[in-house]
């Protein structure tokens, strides 16, 4: 299990079993390259992802987590967290899905004009900014670099852009009063959705439709939009 600080780390790489896995993974990795080849920095990223391999660090969990565990500043957590997710092999459909689901466990708040949602995971934010931009897109982001805000009026673009046409069958199946639903229709329905639910329900109305729509999109696969989705989708 994830250690929950350095001695329990300490601890934990003591156990036979557990300090074999780990010095295998090390040993194969490090003397892949010639002795004294990988600078520091590569030997403290090997370390890291050996320690994931052998699930003493959640790439999951929180930033905190990771810097109890290793004893490190959130910086160098941050840090070596993100080399190991960028190098992660992942198809760009599967992390779309990661966004859209890191979306849906998000804490939203929204005032006239702009959505602000926290994302930890270095790369799901990382990914977030480089989408948002080639939408030019451009959020406000809070000085820890943990807090987006994107303008309302963009919501629908920003969703919709982590969906694939097999999403988009998908979801239109599921609202078939909608008739043909191209992407674009899609922005638009969830874009007029969401500005009514705001001028009817509010803030606190509108942040409560945003996980049920986030998750909706994400798997397109609810048999029924419960009320507060059709909302979003202008239904």
């Amino acid at each position: 299990m994830p250690a929950s600080s350095l001695q329990d780390l300490k601890t934990q790489l003591a156990d036979p079993h557990i300090a074999s896995k780990f010095t295998q993974a090390f040993a194969a990795r490090y003397f892949s390259v010639a002795l004294g080849v990988l600078p520091k920095g590569e030997v403290d990223q090997l370390v890291f992802d050996c320690l994931v391999e052998v699930g003493l660090i959640d790439p999951e969990g929180p930033i905190f987590a990771i810097t109890r565990a290793l004893n490190v500043q959130p910086a160098k957590a941050k840090g070596l967290l993100f080399q190991h997710q960028i190098r992660e092999p992942l198809a760009y459909a599967d992390l779309d899905r990661r966004i859209l689901m890191a979306l849906g466990k998000a804490r939203f708040s929204v005032d006239e004009q702009r959505l602000a949602f926290g994302v930890e995971s270095p790369l799901v934010r990382a990914a977030i900014q480089a989408r948002l931009k080639a939408l030019n897109i451009f959020p406000d982001i809070s000085l820890s670099g943990e807090i987006l805000r994107v303008p309302v009026s963009d919501l629908g673009e920003f969703l919709t852009s982590f969906l694939g046409p097999e999403d988009i069958k998908r979801i239109k199946a599921r609202l078939q009063k909608h008739g043909d639903l191209p992407k674009g229709k899609l922005v638009q329905l969830i874009d007029e959705g969401g500005k009514k639910a705001l001028e009817e329900g509010g803030k606190e109305a509108f942040k409560a439709a945003l996980p049920h729509l986030i998750d909706f999109l994400a798997s397109a696969a609810t048999t029924a939009a419960p009320a507060l989705i059709l909302k979003l989708m202008g239904g």
